[in-house]
């Protein structure tokens, strides 16, 4: 971005000026002789070597440093920060933020009506990570067996068997059968 704001010559010549031309950074971009400068030991540092462009390009630097860091102090620290338990305002931005700790094992329209019909300009991003297939395979082998563990503990005590519990069981051996075949796939919201 400096490079833009000041041409680049290399190894200008500035000997009218009463200014000295290092050797070292004579056919250098003024880019590297700032990192020349800058790895140059102190015992042979002198401003001497700093030419008028090679001033103007760091000068230009610095107030492109400066700017910067103005527009990340009103990112970090906006006009007005407001939350509220439904949504939250941030210099103007509105939010709101979704936590969804398990989901039905459908889910209809009547659920994602608000979310997808609101009528205005909005960003809406998920952000999917891939899950590994080993630590959900245990996880749900880990399941199956407390189901089953639940299923026969009633069948021994002769207690009638609980529908929602054999669907889940059925459940999740699906979805183990499903991994093993590499039908479906595991990602962290």
């Amino acid at each position: 971005m400096i490079e833009s704001i000041i041409p680049q010559t290399k190894g200008a010549s500035n000997q009218k000026n009463g200014e000295e031309e290092n050797p070292i950074l004579k056919n250098l971009s003024l880019k590297e002789q700032v990192r020349q400068i800058i790895e140059m030991p102190d015992e042979e540092y002198s401003d001497k070597i700093l030419t008028n462009q090679l001033r103007q390009y760091i000068s230009a630097a610095e107030k492109q440093y400066y700017k910067t860091i103005s527009d990340y102090k009103s990112h970090m620290a906006p006009s007005f920060w407001e939350t509220n338990s439904t949504y939250f305002n941030v210099a103007g931005l509105l939010g709101r933020s979704y936590y969804v700790q398990s989901y039905p094992s459908y889910i209809d329209a009547l659920r994602t009506r608000e979310i997808f019909s609101f009528d205005t300009k909005r960003d809406m991003s998920f952000i999917l990570y891939p899950k590994d297939d080993a630590a959900i395979q245990s996880m749900l082998k880990q399941k199956a067996t407390q189901l089953k563990a639940e299923i026969s503990e009633s069948i021994r005590k002769g207690i009638t068997l609980d529908t929602e519990i054999e669907q889940q069981y059925r459940d999740v051996e699906e979805i183990r059968q499903k991994l093993t075949t590499r039908e479906e796939r595991y990602f962290e919201l």
